[in-house]
């Protein structure tokens, strides 16, 4: 099975002034492809610092760090900024969706941020995506006109747009009741079951019982690294987007 993400011993060490705070101390990991992750952990465990060097949007202090089999440590910042855009979807808490414009320009922003693709298909890409999470007829809609949990579902698709083969979610569901996190959850496991590589950071259990794996952090360590053999099914009436087959497997 192919590695997608690889630390060995990776630190990250903050300095506050004289102080030297270590938010990770000599994390090593391994997520192969179509696994779907979940990390748990306290404020102050860690699993923020830790998604965000598997996120490239920080280095490690020491150790190594390989995405799709190349060293991010040895990346500068434009490299940085190509592989995150090509090899990874964010998805946040708080949607962080741009207010006035509609669902599909929201989604189709990310293309423009990438180079050698053509740009007359970045319409049609971003509907194809909004299609994918069950939103094709909200695809002139603004942010203030869709539920949050359509507004999630718009944030998901801007993550698919670009088709990376990973996808990392930090704190989906934060921002959502339990019924639409349901449907937010079954969406994601869908989108597993297609070959999508999922790391989602969750402070909630429930939440962390529709993964494959959870891993718990305390104090900058991975402490557990467990299976979860039979992992929660979403079934909330409504959760079954859409999604096309991509053949991705």
């Amino acid at each position: 099975m192919n590695c997608i993400v690889n630390l060995d011993s990776v630190t990250k060490t903050y300095r506050i002034g004289d102080i030297a705070v270590e938010a990770l101390r000599g994390v090593s990991l391994r997520i192969n492809q179509g696994e779907f992750v979940a990390i748990m952990g306290a404020s102050g465990s860690g699993k923020s610092t830790l998604m965000n060097i598997i996120g490239c949007l920080d280095t490690p202090s020491s150790g190594q760090y390989t995405l799709l089999s190349r060293e991010v440590g040895a990346m500068n910042r434009r490299d940085l900024a190509r592989i995150r855009n090509r090899c990874i979807g964010f998805v946040f808490q708080n949607f962080n969706l741009i207010r006035r414009t509609t669902a599909l320009e929201n989604v189709e922003l990310p293309v423009y941020y990438q180079r050698n693709r053509k740009k007359e298909h970045a319409r049609e890409r971003a509907r194809m995506a909004l299609e994918k999470v069950g939103l094709a007829d909200r695809v002139h809609h603004v942010p203030n006109q869709l539920s949050g949990g359509q507004q999630q579902r718009v944030a998901i698709a801007r993550a698919l747009v670009n088709e990376p083969p990973l996808l990392l979610a930090d704190e989906p569901t934060g921002a959502l009741d339990s019924v639409t996190s349901i449907e937010i959850m079954a969406l994601f496991q869908q989108l597993n079951r297609q070959g999508k590589t999922v790391i989602l950071v969750t402070h909630e259990q429930d939440i962390a019982q529709y993964a494959g794996r959870l891993i718990r952090m305390l104090d900058g360590v991975v402490v557990a690294d467990e299976r979860i053999i039979s992992p929660r099914v979403a079934e909330a009436a409504g959760a079954e987007a859409p999604i096309q087959t991509t053949g991705e497997n």
